[in-house]
């Protein structure tokens, strides 16, 4: 349950920032067209936090999505193992996750704070490279998750209409 809360924490700092960003780089853009052009490191600083806590928030997602779907399959293996992988280590996993993209950024994209000069939109202080694979990362994961989820409501389904013997749940079927 710890999982969904820190999944929540992550909803309401992501989403915070990214009203912030979005606000404080249109009140700069509208009011000084040139901020940003001269600024680079801001316009990249206001951006990058924004990509890099979108992957990890997704990850997360995933990880819960299959921490559920296994718990709905394997119920008994899941409570007898899942103490053994501990929230410290999912912690560390999506830390991890969050340095490989600052790997990808700088080290296969080859990242540089050389703009385009006629670039407003949030990919530019990233570069295409970079906007690409997080749009490809994007789509994969969310493809991940469906599925994920796809089979925990298969597997619902299943109960709800073919395994109905009592009203009751005990903990062996959670």
């Amino acid at each position: 349950m710890i999982l969904f809360h820190i999944r929540f924490a992550f909803d309401v700092v992501y989403n915070s920032f990214t009203v912030i960003t979005v606000l404080y780089m249109g009140y700069f853009s509208i009011l000084f067209p040139q901020f940003f052009t001269t600024n680079k490191f801001l316009w990249f600083s206001a951006t990058w936090p924004n990509y890099n806590f979108g992957a990890v928030r997704d990850m997360l997602v995933f990880i819960i999505s299959v921490d559920r779907a296994i718990s709905s399959y394997f119920p008994i293996a899941h409570r007898v193992h899942r103490d053994s992988f501990s929230n410290t280590w999912i912690a560390l996993f999506l830390i991890i996750c969050s340095l490989f993209d600052i790997l990808i950024l700088i080290g296969i994209c080859r990242f540089n704070f050389e703009f385009p000069d006629k670039c407003n939109d949030m990919q530019c202080p990233v570069g295409m490279c970079y906007a690409k694979y997080w749009l490809k990362y994007e789509e994969m994961i969310c493809l991940l998750i469906a599925i994920t989820s796809g089979l925990l409501a298969a597997r619902l389904f299943i109960w709800n209409h073919f395994y109905r013997k009592g009203t009751k749940i005990t903990k062996v079927h959670i």
